[in-house]
């Protein structure tokens, strides 16, 4: 479960900026999902030919299977 990984996060960043100012988005996990065994943390999309990212912070209790089902698709 999530509640074993210490520091867990996801971030987006530019990659040819300079050091100390490339995080562009940054997302920490907290403890509220220490029971979980998968996490939808955020989504990385384009809209208007500019990249976005969308904290989501939804946890799943049944690791990928349950995460995938979220979304549709079968894991069997």
């Amino acid at each position: 479960n999530f509640g074993m990984i210490n520091n867990a996060y996801i971030r987006a960043y530019d990659a040819d900026a300079p050091v100390g100012t490339a995080d562009l988005a940054k997302y920490d996990l907290s403890e509220d999902y220490s029971t979980n065994t998968g996490v939808n943390m955020g989504s990385l999309y384009r809209h208007n030919g500019e990249w976005k990212m969308n904290a989501v912070g939804q946890g799943f209790d049944g690791g990928l299977a349950a995460l995938c089902g979220n979304f549709g698709i079968a894991t069997e």
